[in-house]
């Protein structure tokens, strides 16, 4: 045992980097490979179950509007002031929630995914600038 432990230390730190990444991956792929026959079970259960129950959607939505929301308007008072950054991602949860007044017509879709998409990016764009911002001085910088 003792022998190995010096095998283990007298590597190279690439080696060492390669071993625990060949062991992570080995772990993963054990897990994948127990977990998979699970999903491929229970996913289309779960799938049919959230789009015949509205009520997770608007846990979700009302989730991310709290959570994603707050953080963003938090970021925008205390740190960047980027007002389209703002703007962007309420635009985005407001056509989140537009999309349930056309739930079944065509525009949908269209509606659900540039809704998603604005908050993605807004979101982003909220996280990139609020930490660009100088701890001493508190103004903006371009890293």
């Amino acid at each position: 045992m003792n022998n190995q432990q010096t095998q283990i230390d007298t590597l190279k730190p690439y080696h060492r980097i390669t071993n625990r990444l060949g062991i992570a991956l080995s772990m993963l792929c054990a897990i994948h490979c127990l977990a998979t026959p699970f999903l491929a079970v229970s996913l289309p259960f779960l799938g049919s179950y959230f789009e015949t129950n509205p009520w997770i959607e608007f846990v979700l939505l009302g989730s991310g509007l709290v959570f994603g929301g707050g953080i963003t308007l938090h970021n925008y008072l205390k740190h960047h002031h980027n007002l389209p950054v703002l703007l962007v991602v309420i635009s985005g949860f407001s056509f989140l929630l537009l999309a349930h007044f056309f739930h079944g017509h065509f525009m949908e879709t269209p509606i659900i995914v540039l809704g998603a998409i604005m908050v993605t990016f807004g979101l982003y764009f909220n996280h990139k600038y609020a930490h660009n911002v100088c701890k001493t001085c508190k103004v903006p910088h371009a890293h």
